[in-house]
């Protein structure tokens, strides 16, 4: 639980010590955060397989007012310009006897300092794994399916909007949020927009759909929501390490029910 009297003193505030020098804890979050916002900007088959995992945890409910998690992800698909007739669609077309969807994370060894996280869906990993395998050795990357999750931190984020004409100050919405942040089991808010009254919750990964759905208790809508991997310490690539470095995160980016690539290269800021 959040403590009022400093939010600083959060699960973040104690990783950010061991941050690579220049960078914040909320700076790392917004970088990773933006590369996966132009990903998501460009398909509407994440949410279909969102939509998809929302009925399936929901038990089969395909009434987003019974199901939280479905509604959550209606919301961000909207904002996201999935048209709610596709959304409608998508969910009409979930079977119950369709094989489960399940999340997963394979840890990748790139080279021997470079290391990778992929996030993927599947409901048939047995198809998947050549997949990888195939991609790993077209690149010549070291290893998948490697013991390197130590070496990125995890964290979470919810961004919301609540749209209330009672709070006419700027100082009184960041008060209002640290309010609800605490009651909403969320460890911090940061990105702070009052023209927009929007906000990112920062929150542990095992809470995030505790802290959606407190949220939205409360007359949040949700925008996004991620489970995001910080790197600990960041390498700035070799030409080679770099040349498959690239053709592996290319390869994997053409696999089915690759959701999210994460890593520990320093990227070059432009």
């Amino acid at each position: 639980m959040l403590r009022q009297s400093n939010l600083c003193l959060s699960f973040l505030s104690q990783i950010t010590s061991r941050r690579y020098a220049g960078h914040s804890k909320w700076a790392n979050i917004k970088h990773i955060k933006a590369a996966k916002d132009s990903q998501r900007a460009a398909t509407f088959y994440k949410y279909a397989r969102m939509i998809r995992l929302a009925i399936q945890e929901g038990g089969g409910s395909t009434n987003p007012e019974l199901n939280s998690n479905l509604k959550s992800v209606v919301q961000m698909a909207l904002k996201g310009n999935m048209p709610m007739s596709t959304i409608n669609n998508n969910i009409k077309k979930f079977n119950a006897n369709d094989a489960k969807l399940e999340k997963h994370f394979l840890e990748i060894k790139i080279t021997t300092r470079l290391f990778m996280i992929c996030e993927l869906y599947t409901d048939s990993m047995v198809n998947v794994k050549p997949l990888i395998n195939v991609a790993m050795r077209k690149a010549g990357g070291k290893s998948v399916y490697a013991d390197i999750k130590h070496a990125f931190d995890e964290v979470a984020y919810v961004q919301a909007t609540k749209k209330d004409e009672t709070i006419k100050s700027a100082s009184d919405f960041e008060d209002k949020l640290t309010e609800d942040a605490i009651e909403c089991d969320a460890e911090e808010v940061e990105d702070i927009d009052f023209e927009q009254m929007s906000a990112t919750f920062i929150c542990l990964p095992r809470d995030i759909e505790k802290v959606k759905k407190n949220l939205m208790a409360k007359g949040y809508s949700i925008d996004h929501s991620d489970h995001i991997f910080i790197p600990v310490q960041v390498f700035t690539p070799t030409e080679q390490e770099k040349k498959v470095y690239d053709k592996l995160k290319h390869l994997l980016n053409q696999i089915d029910g690759v959701e999210n690539l994460f890593d520990n290269v320093e990227h070059s800021e432009v």
